[in-house]
């Protein structure tokens, strides 16, 4: 376990979750060796197209637009059945080891985008190393790991006009070694991963990381992703990035928003506190409490 999240020390994993703009698919880069070819979707439909012009709604005409896109959505998101289980032992051994020795400061973390990191790293690793890692991710082997990434990135991928959950992966290789081309097309096919090849630490392939990152996340990551740089004696870094935007079922009113006491560990300290009436689910245990707030 030791040897494998000293493996993960030369991956970046970085994590937008917000409403804002739709990343770019790829990036066109002289440096780029393979770009994946991300899935098309049905968009979601204009309701505003089908009111005719005395005020009316074609309910009819609307609902056969919406069952279609419905029809491709769950083409696209229904995956074969127990995709999900290899999944739950690396969860049990993974999570606690990234979430646990906070120093009482909160810790987040996106197992998904560690999950992909993990597999591109199988991808192109051999012998113990990537025995160890097939093992953290529940895989039997490199076969069967591709066909179990390649259904994890598809249940979470969407792109409709309605929801917008992208899950970008890329490898950048040092322009010092060798690679094998297939190694880099399969990154793209199994992992949607794409894949660089350039001078480590120089500014312009610096730039290239940074400009992929920014693309991948809406720009969201601008000032967090200028900071990042690559050392010359970097072999191979991964990129994993993942964004969300969606809108809340239920928006909330700026009116209702009004600074309260929150009471941490470390103390009582005055914050703004979202309000809004209505039922949600609610959660407790003794270390925290959490609300569960739907999305569309």
């Amino acid at each position: 376990m030791k040897r494998i999240f000293a493996l993960l020390l030369a991956a970046v994993s970085l994590i937008s979750l917000t409403a804002c703009a739709q990343p770019e698919a790829k990036t066109a880069s002289k440096y780029q060796l393979a770009a994946p070819q991300y899935p098309q979707m049905a968009p979601y439909p204009d309701e505003t197209k089908f009111s005719r012009p005395n005020g009316d709604f074609d309910s009819d005409g609307f609902n056969q637009v919406y069952n279609a896109w419905q029809a491709d959505r769950r083409k696209q998101t229904d995956q074969p059945e127990g995709y999900t289980d290899a999944l739950d032992s690396y969860l049990r051994a993974v999570i606690p080891q990234l979430l646990t020795g906070g120093s009482g400061e909160n810790k987040v973390c996106s197992p998904i985008n560690i999950y992909m990191a993990l597999a591109m790293l199988a991808e192109v690793t051999d012998s113990e190393s990537r025995e160890q890692i097939l093992a953290l991710l529940g895989s039997g082997d490199v076969n069967a790991l591709r066909a179990e990434a390649a259904a994890v990135w598809n249940a979470n991928y969407c792109d409709d006009g309605a929801v917008t959950s992208i899950l970008a992966n890329s490898l950048w290789l040092s322009d010092k070694i060798s690679f094998k081309q297939e190694a880099m097309d399969a990154l793209a096919r199994y992992y949607y991963a794409s894949s660089f090849r350039g001078e480590m630490g120089s500014a312009a392939f610096d730039k290239t990381l940074q400009d992929w990152i920014g693309q991948q996340t809406g720009g969201l990551l601008k000032e967090q992703a200028s900071g990042l740089t690559m050392d010359k004696e970097t072999i191979l870094a991964l990129a994993s990035t993942i964004y969300f935007r969606a809108k809340w079922n239920g928006e909330f009113s700026e009116a209702n928003t009004v600074p309260d006491t929150f009471h941490a560990d470390s103390g009582d300290t005055t914050c703004d506190f979202m309000r809004q009436r209505g039922t949600n689910t609610y959660y407790w245990s003794d270390r925290f409490s959490a609300v569960s707030k739907p999305l569309e």
